[in-house]
């Protein structure tokens, strides 16, 4: 189970005192939990998603944080932002093989603070959230109001970050992204929630047989 594989990490892993266990946990059916993007919930305890942008965040009190994932058959990329702080975000690779248990962020101020994890590629199969856990205060908390705004993106390379972070085109799975797309970058300048439903090389009338999917190569 989700709770007792944590507590195993928690006593192994920087950041974490051998002296604690995981002081509180955020399952995936929890109300409190704000998904963005387009994610099958018909698993309310492993809910799953595909496509870049796709996001899981929350409030929290709490001093530490770590995830339940499963990137799915092949790895793929994620951004974690703590606190809002999009400039010193930082994105992490979570390669396949089942769920692993991952530390977002430890030593944090005592008090209230948000995560948020952002599917960077949208390549391979589909991304499994198994909940949060953290060391330190009450744990999740009530979300802020949702945005007012939302914006659906379709596009090809460009919103879909190919070589986003390299200047000479190279498509490298690791310098893919999405959150500083131009998707990315005006859902945050107008405060809207943002899915992204765009694929490398598709072009609009690619893309026009693929925009209702869950899964961006199976129809």
């Amino acid at each position: 189970m989700f709770s007792s594989s944590f507590l195993a990490l928690a006593l192994t892993l920087p950041g974490f005192h051998p002296a604690h266990s995981w002081d509180w946990l955020a399952l995936p059916d929890n109300p409190n939990l704000v998904y963005v993007g387009r994610w099958d919930h018909s698993a309310p305890k492993s809910p799953w998603c595909e496509w870049q942008g796709s996001s899981v965040s929350m409030n929290f009190e709490g001093t530490g944080v770590g995830i339940g994932i499963d990137a799915g058959t092949q790895s793929n990329w994620y951004r974690v932002i703590i606190d809002h702080d999009i400039l010193n975000s930082k994105k992490m690779e979570v390669s396949p093989g089942g769920m692993k248990k991952i530390i977002l962020a430890h030593s944090l101020s005592s008090g209230q603070h948000h995560v948020r994890v952002v599917k960077e590629t949208y390549f391979g199969s589909e991304t499994t959230f198994f909940g949060f856990a953290g060391v330190g205060g009450a744990g999740i908390s009530s979300p802020p109001p949702p945005p007012t705004r939302r914006i659906e993106f379709y596009g090809d390379s460009n919103l879909a970050g190919y070589s986003l972070e390299h200047e000479e085109n190279k498509g490298q799975n690791e310098l893919q992204g999405c959150e500083f797309t131009y998707a990315g970058i005006t859902a945050r300048r107008f405060n809207a929630e943002y899915h992204n439903i765009s694929i490398s090389g598709e072009t609009i009338s690619g893309i026009n047989s693929k925009y209702d999917r869950m899964r961006y190569g199976v129809s």
